[in-house]
C-alpha cells in the first residue's frame, strides 16, 4: 500500500445504478423536506419569515440542481451496463479515508489499472477491500467509446 497520494489516481469509477437511484430519492426527499417545512413555517407564523424563504430557495436548489447530476451520472451507469466492455484490471493501490465528526466514518477505496493508460479509484466497502490485495486481478467493465467511463466489478470477488 503506498502512503503517497503521489500514483493515486483521480478518475472516479461510475458509481452503479442502484447507489445512482438511492442518493438520486434521498437529495429529493430532502429538498420536498425543505419546501414542507417552509409551508409549515408560514402556517404556524401566519405569514412571511425569513427562515421559510430561506427553506424554500434550499428546497428548490436541492430539487432543481442535485437531480440533475445524478441523472448525467445515471445515464453513464445504464450506458456501461448495456454496452460496457469486460477486461482484466490490477489493483495497483489501496488507501483508506477517515472522516471526523460525531465519530469516526471510514471510506474504503482501491485503485485499478487496465489497458495501457487507464487508472480508476473507486470507493468499495469494508468486505471488499479486506479480500483485495495490491496485484490483484480484478474484472473491469468500461464503455469502448469512452474508457474513462469504467468500474470495477466487486459482484464477482
Amino acid at each position: 500500500m503506498g502512503d503517497t497520494n503521489l500514483d493515486r489516481p483521480t478518475q472516479k469509477a461510475v458509481r452503479t445504478q442502484q447507489a445512482l437511484l438511492f442518493w438520486l430519492l434521498l437529495w429529493g426527499l430532502i429538498g420536498l423536506g425543505l419546501l414542507y417545512s417552509r409551508t409549515k413555517l408560514a402556517i404556524d407564523t401566519n405569514g412571511f419569515q425569513v427562515g421559510s424563504v430561506i427553506l424554500a430557495a434550499m428546497g428548490f436548489l436541492i430539487l432543481a440542481i442535485m437531480p440533475a447530476r445524478y441523472i448525467k451520472e445515471l445515464k453513464i451507469a445504464k450506458e456501461l451496463e448495456r454496452d460496457g466492455v469486460s477486461t482484466s484490471g490490477k489493483i495497483t493501490d489501496k488507501w483508506i479515508k477517515k472522516h471526523r465528526g460525531k465519530g469516526t466514518t471510514k471510506y474504503y477505496f482501491v485503485a485499478y489499472q487496465f489497458g495501457d493508460d487507464y487508472g480508476v479509484a473507486q470507493r468499495v466497502d469494508s468486505a471488499i477491500y479486506k479480500k483485495l490485495k495490491v496485484g490483484d486481478v480484478v474484472t473491469v467493465r468500461y464503455l469502448s467509446s469512452d474508457p474513462r467511463r469504467s468500474r470495477m466489478d466487486t459482484v464477482l470477488i
